[in-house]
Protein backbone atom coordinates (compact mmCIF):
# COMPACT_ATOMS: atom_id res chain seq x y z
CA UNK A 1 0.00 0.00 0.00
CA UNK A 2 1.30 3.45 -0.89
CA UNK A 3 2.52 5.67 1.96
CA UNK A 4 0.39 8.77 2.41
CA UNK A 5 2.14 12.11 2.91
CA UNK A 6 1.39 15.36 4.69
CA UNK A 7 2.32 17.93 2.05
CA UNK A 8 2.98 21.25 3.76
CA UNK A 9 5.13 24.37 3.59
CA UNK A 10 8.45 24.03 5.45
CA UNK A 11 10.27 27.22 4.38
CA UNK A 12 10.91 30.50 6.19
CA UNK A 13 8.36 33.37 6.18
CA UNK A 14 10.40 35.57 3.80
CA UNK A 15 10.24 32.99 1.01
CA UNK A 16 7.94 33.90 -1.87
CA UNK A 17 7.88 30.48 -3.55
CA UNK A 18 8.86 27.09 -2.05
CA UNK A 19 8.83 23.71 -3.80
CA UNK A 20 7.77 20.59 -1.92
CA UNK A 21 10.79 18.23 -2.20
CA UNK A 22 8.92 15.06 -3.25
CA UNK A 23 7.46 14.65 -6.73
CA UNK A 24 5.62 11.33 -6.31
CA UNK A 25 2.20 12.15 -4.90
CA UNK A 26 -0.28 9.59 -3.61
CA UNK A 27 -4.06 9.99 -3.60
CA UNK A 28 -5.32 10.28 -0.05
CA UNK A 29 -2.35 12.41 1.02
CA UNK A 30 -3.17 15.56 2.96
CA UNK A 31 -2.24 18.93 1.45
CA UNK A 32 -1.96 21.56 4.19
CA UNK A 33 -2.03 25.17 2.95
CA UNK A 34 -1.47 27.96 5.47
CA UNK A 35 -3.32 31.26 5.55
CA UNK A 36 -2.14 33.72 2.87
CA UNK A 37 -0.75 30.88 0.76
CA UNK A 38 -1.67 28.97 -2.35
CA UNK A 39 -0.42 25.54 -3.37
CA UNK A 40 -0.04 24.99 -7.10
CA UNK A 41 0.39 21.63 -8.83
CA UNK A 42 2.91 21.88 -11.65
CA UNK A 43 3.39 19.37 -14.46
CA UNK A 44 5.50 19.51 -17.66
CA UNK A 45 5.99 23.27 -17.46
CA UNK A 46 2.30 23.96 -16.77
CA UNK A 47 0.80 25.36 -13.59
CA UNK A 48 -2.44 23.41 -13.12
CA UNK A 49 -4.61 22.90 -10.02
CA UNK A 50 -4.51 25.59 -7.33
CA UNK A 51 -5.49 25.11 -3.66
CA UNK A 52 -6.22 27.85 -1.13
CA UNK A 53 -5.82 27.78 2.67
CA UNK A 54 -7.04 24.67 4.47
CA UNK A 55 -6.48 20.92 4.74
CA UNK A 56 -7.19 19.09 1.48
CA UNK A 57 -7.33 15.33 1.07
CA UNK A 58 -6.11 14.73 -2.48
CA UNK A 59 -8.36 12.78 -4.80
CA UNK A 60 -9.22 12.67 -8.49
CA UNK A 61 -12.20 14.89 -7.66
CA UNK A 62 -10.21 17.88 -6.48
CA UNK A 63 -7.32 17.77 -8.98
CA UNK A 64 -9.31 17.82 -12.23
CA UNK A 65 -6.61 19.33 -14.48
CA UNK A 66 -4.01 16.77 -13.42
CA UNK A 67 -6.51 13.92 -13.65
CA UNK A 68 -7.35 14.93 -17.21
CA UNK A 69 -3.70 15.43 -18.18
CA UNK A 70 -2.50 12.11 -16.76
CA UNK A 71 -5.67 10.12 -17.49
CA UNK A 72 -5.74 8.93 -13.88
CA UNK A 73 -8.38 6.39 -12.80
CA UNK A 74 -11.10 7.80 -10.57
CA UNK A 75 -10.94 6.61 -6.98
CA UNK A 76 -7.55 4.94 -7.35
CA UNK A 77 -4.50 5.17 -5.09
CA UNK A 78 -1.88 5.04 -7.82
CA UNK A 79 1.04 7.46 -7.16
CA UNK A 80 1.46 10.14 -9.79
CA UNK A 81 4.34 12.48 -10.62
CA UNK A 82 3.75 16.21 -10.07
CA UNK A 83 5.48 19.16 -8.44
CA UNK A 84 3.82 21.13 -5.68
CA UNK A 85 4.78 24.79 -5.16
CA UNK A 86 3.68 26.88 -2.21
CA UNK A 87 3.25 30.57 -3.05
CA UNK A 88 3.26 33.25 -0.36
CA UNK A 89 0.48 35.81 -0.98
CA UNK A 90 1.40 38.19 1.86
CA UNK A 91 2.44 41.69 0.78
CA UNK A 92 6.15 42.26 1.31
CA UNK A 93 7.13 45.92 1.37
CA UNK A 94 10.89 46.01 1.92
CA UNK A 95 12.48 45.09 -1.41
CA UNK A 96 15.39 47.51 -1.67
CA UNK A 97 16.93 48.58 -4.98
CA UNK A 98 19.76 50.87 -5.99
CA UNK A 99 22.27 51.68 -8.69
CA UNK A 100 25.56 49.80 -8.37
CA UNK A 101 27.19 52.33 -10.68
CA UNK A 102 25.88 55.85 -11.48
CA UNK A 103 23.44 56.27 -14.35
CA UNK A 104 24.53 58.80 -17.00
CA UNK A 105 21.70 61.31 -17.54
CA UNK A 106 21.81 64.40 -19.76
CA UNK A 107 20.94 67.61 -17.98
CA UNK A 108 18.42 69.33 -20.31
CA UNK A 109 19.32 72.82 -19.08
CA UNK A 110 23.10 72.70 -19.39
CA UNK A 111 23.54 69.94 -21.98
CA UNK A 112 26.05 67.95 -19.93
CA UNK A 113 26.05 64.31 -18.89
CA UNK A 114 25.61 63.88 -15.15
CA UNK A 115 26.26 60.68 -13.17
CA UNK A 116 23.14 60.03 -11.11
CA UNK A 117 22.81 57.47 -8.34
CA UNK A 118 19.29 56.44 -7.30
CA UNK A 119 18.10 54.29 -4.39
CA UNK A 120 14.77 53.22 -2.99
CA UNK A 121 12.43 50.38 -2.13
CA UNK A 122 9.11 48.89 -3.16
CA UNK A 123 6.62 46.22 -2.17
CA UNK A 124 5.24 43.22 -4.04
CA UNK A 125 2.21 40.99 -3.77
CA UNK A 126 1.47 37.91 -5.86
CA UNK A 127 -1.83 38.26 -7.72
CA UNK A 128 -1.52 35.26 -10.07
CA UNK A 129 0.37 32.20 -8.79
CA UNK A 130 0.11 30.33 -12.08
CA UNK A 131 1.57 33.22 -14.06
CA UNK A 132 4.41 33.74 -11.58
CA UNK A 133 5.44 30.08 -11.62
CA UNK A 134 5.25 29.77 -15.38
CA UNK A 135 6.99 33.06 -16.21
CA UNK A 136 9.78 33.14 -13.65
CA UNK A 137 10.26 30.41 -11.11
CA UNK A 138 10.47 27.40 -13.41
CA UNK A 139 12.38 24.61 -11.66
CA UNK A 140 13.94 26.63 -8.82
CA UNK A 141 13.14 25.00 -5.46
CA UNK A 142 13.17 28.32 -3.56
CA UNK A 143 12.49 31.90 -4.67
CA UNK A 144 13.14 34.45 -1.93
CA UNK A 145 13.65 38.20 -1.64
CA UNK A 146 17.24 38.15 -2.90
CA UNK A 147 16.21 36.36 -6.10
CA UNK A 148 13.38 38.87 -6.63
CA UNK A 149 15.88 41.75 -6.58
CA UNK A 150 18.40 39.87 -8.75
CA UNK A 151 15.72 39.14 -11.34
CA UNK A 152 14.10 42.57 -11.47
CA UNK A 153 17.04 44.92 -10.76
CA UNK A 154 17.73 45.54 -14.46
CA UNK A 155 14.07 46.22 -15.19
CA UNK A 156 13.69 48.66 -12.29
CA UNK A 157 16.88 50.58 -13.05
CA UNK A 158 16.02 50.85 -16.76
CA UNK A 159 12.62 52.34 -15.91
CA UNK A 160 14.20 54.68 -13.34
CA UNK A 161 16.76 55.95 -15.87
CA UNK A 162 14.22 56.38 -18.69
CA UNK A 163 11.73 58.22 -16.52
CA UNK A 164 14.29 60.50 -14.88
CA UNK A 165 15.37 61.62 -18.36
CA UNK A 166 11.76 62.17 -19.50
CA UNK A 167 10.81 63.94 -16.29
CA UNK A 168 13.70 66.41 -16.56
CA UNK A 169 12.66 67.34 -20.09
CA UNK A 170 8.94 67.61 -19.29
CA UNK A 171 9.53 69.80 -16.22
CA UNK A 172 12.45 71.67 -17.81
CA UNK A 173 14.54 71.36 -14.67
CA UNK A 174 18.18 70.56 -13.96
CA UNK A 175 19.35 67.26 -12.48
CA UNK A 176 20.35 69.08 -9.29
CA UNK A 177 16.69 70.05 -8.78
CA UNK A 178 15.41 66.45 -8.83
CA UNK A 179 15.43 65.97 -5.06
CA UNK A 180 12.68 68.57 -4.68
CA UNK A 181 10.48 66.49 -7.01
CA UNK A 182 11.31 63.04 -5.63
CA UNK A 183 7.76 62.17 -4.45
CA UNK A 184 6.18 62.95 -7.80
CA UNK A 185 8.99 61.18 -9.66
CA UNK A 186 8.44 58.08 -7.49
CA UNK A 187 4.80 57.93 -8.61
CA UNK A 188 5.82 58.32 -12.26
CA UNK A 189 8.30 55.43 -12.04
CA UNK A 190 5.82 53.27 -10.09
CA UNK A 191 3.36 53.57 -12.95
CA UNK A 192 6.07 52.57 -15.42
CA UNK A 193 7.17 49.44 -13.52
CA UNK A 194 3.66 48.31 -12.55
CA UNK A 195 2.77 47.08 -16.04
CA UNK A 196 6.06 45.18 -16.31
CA UNK A 197 5.57 43.38 -13.00
CA UNK A 198 1.95 42.53 -13.81
CA UNK A 199 3.19 40.41 -16.74
CA UNK A 200 4.69 38.11 -14.10
CA UNK A 201 1.63 37.92 -11.85
CA UNK A 202 2.91 40.52 -9.37
CA UNK A 203 1.42 43.76 -8.03
CA UNK A 204 3.81 46.64 -7.20
CA UNK A 205 3.06 48.38 -3.90
CA UNK A 206 4.48 51.67 -2.63
CA UNK A 207 7.37 52.24 -5.01
CA UNK A 208 9.68 54.88 -3.57
CA UNK A 209 12.82 56.65 -4.68
CA UNK A 210 14.37 57.45 -1.30
CA UNK A 211 17.49 59.29 -2.47
CA UNK A 212 19.23 60.67 -5.55
CA UNK A 213 22.97 61.31 -5.45
CA UNK A 214 25.25 63.31 -7.76
CA UNK A 215 29.07 63.54 -7.38
CA UNK A 216 30.23 66.84 -5.84
CA UNK A 217 32.49 67.71 -8.77
CA UNK A 218 29.59 67.37 -11.21
CA UNK A 219 27.36 69.56 -9.04
CA UNK A 220 30.11 72.18 -9.07
CA UNK A 221 30.33 71.92 -12.86
CA UNK A 222 26.58 72.58 -13.16
CA UNK A 223 26.75 75.46 -10.68
CA UNK A 224 29.56 76.96 -12.75
CA UNK A 225 27.37 76.61 -15.84
CA UNK A 226 24.53 78.34 -14.01
CA UNK A 227 26.80 81.26 -13.11
CA UNK A 228 28.15 81.58 -16.65
CA UNK A 229 24.64 81.48 -18.06
CA UNK A 230 23.59 84.22 -15.64
CA UNK A 231 26.56 86.37 -16.72
CA UNK A 232 25.69 85.94 -20.40
CA UNK A 233 22.07 86.89 -19.72
CA UNK A 234 23.19 90.01 -17.83
CA UNK A 235 25.57 91.05 -20.63
CA UNK A 236 22.77 90.54 -23.12
CA UNK A 237 20.48 92.90 -21.14
CA UNK A 238 23.19 95.58 -20.92
CA UNK A 239 23.96 95.31 -24.62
Amino acid sequence: MAILDRIKFEGSPDILVWKYPKENIVFGSQLIVNQSQEAVFFKDGRALDVFGPGVHTLSTKNIPFLQKLLNLPFGGETPFAAEVYFVNLISKLDYKWGTRTPIPVEDPKYRVLVSVGAFGQFGLKVNDSRKLLTAIVGTMPVWDGSKVIDYFRGLVLTRVKDNIAKYLIQKNISVVELTAHIDELSKVVEGAVRDEFSRFGLDVLNFFITSITIPDDEIQRIQKGQFERFEIDQLGDER
